[in-house]
């Protein structure tokens, strides 16, 4: 690649790929060490795919190479990189928070703090893990419940400091799993502004593999996307924008109405319906009514931060 003989370099690595096999258990450091150096490899390969304009091409092969190795994490990372080109969450999370300027923001599922660090120093931040992994100090304007959502929300108008806060902005990234995020969606909606934003994380999945139930999958992000289809299915008077930021999608709600109680109402029977649901469905039902915006964090940022002053962007 480095002396210019990209289509040279192109063939070669496709060709390590289609030789290579894992070949180790995923939880190894020894898999770890080859993962990072074929992790690299895949993101060359999926650059080197969209620079000849052939990103149709590189997806079907990295969708092919899944098919040998499922749950391979390196083939999710080409993948990932075809199909998700533009700005990754964090840094559209850090473009909303420019320009919501919320004054209360509600993170569930804070895992080491990345996120949660975009928050202004102007901005009253809550993180809501029951095992945070944060490693540095974070600014006092931000706290961090170590519990889980369901605890913390149970608790929220007993508190004093919560007892009378809406919430302005919410990001739902919690247990991957589509139950725990509904629920955190109805949670978060009933205490939020009626201009609020809650956005919501890994609701476009690849394959049935990383969009099962099994955490163990080395690329996992759930079924959190049956949450998605709930909301699209039974409450059409939700804005729904679905953008495609790395490395799973996020999906973005507004005109929220903390009155409904329509999810609710219904939550155990509508989770016994959307359980069964597997990946063919979404690719058969729901993936072909969307609309998936490019992840331009500047441009979405600018229409959201005249949330409801503004035409909607397209719809869902």
């Amino acid at each position: 690649m480095l002396l210019g003989r990209k289509k040279q370099a192109q063939r070669q690595l496709m060709d390590i790929f289609e030789r290579i096999n894992p070949g180790i258990p995923f939880d190894t450091p020894a898999f770890r060490r080859k993962n990072r150096i074929l992790s690299d490899a895949a993101d060359w390969l999926a650059d080197s795919f969209v620079a000849e304009s052939h990103t149709g091409p590189g997806v079907a092969f990295f969708r092919r190479m899944l098919e040998m190795h499922p749950g391979w994490s390196v083939l999710y990372r080409g993948l990932c990189r075809l199909t998700f080109p533009g700005d990754d969450h964090v840094r559209l999370l850090r473009v909303l928070h420019e320009r919501v300027q919320p004054k209360f923001y509600v993170e569930i599922g804070v895992s080491k703090g990345v996120s949660i660090s975009v928050t202004r120093p102007s901005t009253d931040a809550v993180g809501v893990d029951p095992m945070p992994q944060i490693g540095k100090r974070l600014p006092s304007n931000i706290s961090i419940y170590t519990e889980t959502s369901d605890a913390f929300f149970h608790a929220y108008e007993q508190r004093p400091q919560f007892s009378e806060r809406k919430i302005d902005m919410a990001f739902i990234d919690g247990l991957h799993l589509f139950e725990q995020a509904l629920r955190d969606f109805v949670n978060v909606e009933k205490r939020a502004t009626a201009n609020g934003l809650i956005a919501i994380h890994d609701c476009i999945p690849f394959d049935e593999v990383a969009s099962g139930r099994d955490y163990h999958a080395p690329y996992w992000v759930g079924d959190v996307w049956k949450c998605l289809a709930i909301l699209m299915d039974h409450r059409p008077d939700l804005r729904i924008e679905i953008v495609g930021a790395p490395p799973s999608g996020l999906v973005l709600v507004s005109k929220i109405n903390p009155a409904s109680r329509i999810i609710e109402d219904r939550f155990d029977s509508l989770v016994r319906d959307y359980a069964p649901l597997r990946f063919v469905d979404w690719e058969t039902s729901y993936a072909k009514r969307i609309q998936i915006i490019p992840s331009d964090a500047e441009a979405i940022g600018r229409t959201y931060a005249r949330v409801d002053k503004a035409a909607p962007m397209a719809n869902t």
